[in-house]
């Protein structure tokens, strides 16, 4: 699968004023996601652009693995590769779990902990939604919007994007949460 989305870190403000602004006109859904990020001692994983993590949400566990991303500014394009499994494990073997991974992996991704996602998701259109994210991790709290489109929607979701995003503060910070959840685990643990 392909995703195609836009990014953006927003203030607890400009969260809540996105929020209030959708759901005037769209009825919101809300899911609990508990995302469980993997990478090699060396975070081999995070240098090379993969996100691997196992995501439970409603019980169910599935292992997700992303290739890295063509990013554009706030636009990113990347292949996800998702499987149902049974157990959250302390280490992964990926070399057998992905026989087509294109790369060598010589050490086992360990678990390195875990981000809990709030998430509202706003239907817009057939094509895109919008996710508003508040995600917890090592102590902090972070607010994220994301436009997910299909791509005939790409210019739709551009507009939309443009539209939200260009009355605020520029975000220091544009990373991903994977990025943010390793960047904060290597400084909280002082590993690099």
């Amino acid at each position: 699968m392909v995703e195609q989305e836009y990014k953006y870190l927003l203030s607890q403000t400009d969260f809540q004023h996105i929020y209030d602004m959708f759901i005037q006109s769209h009825p919101p859904t809300y899911i609990l996601n508990f995302n469980y990020y993997y990478d090699t001692p060396d975070f081999l994983l995070k240098r090379l652009g993969y996100t691997v993590r196992i995501r439970q949400i409603n019980g169910k566990l599935t292992l997700e693995i992303k290739r890295p991303s063509q990013t554009s500014g706030f636009k990113r394009v990347r292949e996800e590769t998702s499987l149902p499994i049974e157990d959250l494990p302390q280490k992964l073997d990926l070399q057998h779990i992905m026989t087509s991974l294109p790369i060598t992996i010589t050490q086992q991704p360990e678990m390195l902990g875990l981000l809990v996602t709030e998430r509202t998701t706003f239907y817009i259109e057939k094509g895109i939604k919008v996710d508003l994210d508040q995600s917890s991790y090592l102590g902090i709290t972070d607010y994220e919007l994301e436009i997910e489109y299909d791509s005939e929607k790409a210019y739709e979701a551009d507009q939309l994007f443009h539209t939200l995003t260009d009355d605020l503060d520029m975000p220091v910070n544009r990373k991903g949460k994977r990025s943010r959840f390793i960047t904060r685990f290597q400084s909280f643990y002082g590993k690099e």
